[in-house]
């Protein structure tokens, strides 16, 4: 029994091991759903959990092995690996996706800032002098249908650009915790014990008190294997207690639960996986939507990018995210165009010197 009252000893210092990591990995990914609300141009709100994201960092790149965690593995895609290990390198993993994630967004808000200051009156005054001092010119006929026709596609364009940078921002690989599967089988399976042990219990004692009163030797010999079995039952009902559940009635509300969260686990893994390869799509879309604007005649090109600007879409993602992938289309398309005007003006000025 002494045997058997240390593996019960084991196993409960194993759970509440397991339920410390829970937590850790819980808050992480509280934070982390959090940023969508709080990148919001709540910068004050995005500083505070970069502070806080620093500090758990450094916590958690100090943190060394307990004897007990030391002696355990894990079972991460089909092999065994250092129970340990596998918990740090995921805190740390996931603490350094949300610390770039903030960064991200602060340095959003902060172009966001910029582009929205007033124009100094030095700078607004030369701009004006500029604009007067250009020499007139004739205003270009416009292909109303044509102008039409490329603002629509070249919308759909930079709509697909926007959408492929925010998407290629999001997560490409994420480890699930096997931890709640593990607990959710482990409760079911204790339960199940709790049951039959219960019920053998009670047959033991009914076959006890059937006994007659000169039968003493055979009711000792039963009721030490009540003894026995009713400990067993008590050290189960110890291990179920460290895994949350209060009582045998309520472990099948447990269970569900536990494997509800293993679901959404699994679930983050499998999107993750399924975003690889984003960040060559958002390439991809950006040479076809650089391409198209490249192909505009010159002539025609301020009418379409005055009817893109009428065209812009209600955002379906975070504001700032939108935000900041429209930004970052804004500057492709605009360098773009004006490296394209640079080669023209160079080749027209190269055909006047050889007097084409």
């Amino acid at each position: 029994m002494q045997c058997s009252a240390k593996q019960t000893q084991k196993e409960i210092i194993n759970i509440r091991e397991d339920i410390e990591w829970n937590k850790q990995h819980e808050h992480i990914a509280k934070i982390e759903r959090m940023l969508p609300k709080a990148t919001e141009e709540n910068k004050n709100v995005l500083l505070r959990l970069q502070t806080e994201m620093l500090k758990t960092y450094n916590i958690a790149k100090r943190l060394e092995p307990t004897t007990a965690s030391a002696e355990r593995t894990i079972e991460c895609d089909g092999r065994k690996v250092p129970y340990f290990d596998y918990h740090k390198d995921k805190l740390i993993g996931d603490i350094s996706f949300i610390r770039d994630k903030i960064e991200s967004s602060l340095e959003a808000i902060r172009e966001r800032a910029k582009t929205a200051e007033p124009q100094s009156g030095f700078v607004a005054r030369r701009e004006s002098i500029m604009r007067q001092e250009q020499p007139k010119q004739d205003a270009p006929k416009i292909d109303t249908a044509y102008a039409e026709e490329m603002a629509r596609k070249l919308s759909a364009l930079r709509s697909e650009f926007v959408k492929a940078m925010v998407q290629s921002a999001e997560r490409t690989s994420y480890q699930p915790n096997p931890i709640y599967e593990r607990q959710a089988n482990e409760i079911e399976s204790i339960s199940k014990t709790i049951s039959e042990q219960s019920r053998t219990i009670k047959s033991l004692q009914e076959e006890r008190d059937k006994l007659g009163i000169f039968k003493g030797r055979e009711k000792k010999e039963l009721q030490n294997k009540i003894d026995n079995f009713e400990r067993l039952r008590r050290s189960n009902l110890d291990k179920l207690g460290a895994l949350g559940v209060s009582e045998p009635s309520k472990a099948d509300e447990a269970v569900k639960e536990k494997r509800s969260v293993a679901a959404q686990e699994q679930n983050r893994a499998k999107a993750a996986m399924q975003n690889r390869g984003a960040k060559e799509r958002a390439e991809e879309v950006k040479a076809a939507f650089l391409e198209a604007a490249k192909q505009i005649p010159a002539d025609q090109r301020q009418e379409i990018l005055d009817r893109m600007g009428q065209q812009k879409e209600i955002p379906t993602m975070g504001r700032l995210q939108y935000y900041q992938a429209e930004a970052e289309a804004r500057r492709q398309l605009d360098t773009a165009l004006k490296q394209e005007a640079q080669t023209r003006e160079r080749n027209r000025t190269h055909d006047r010197d050889r007097g084409i």
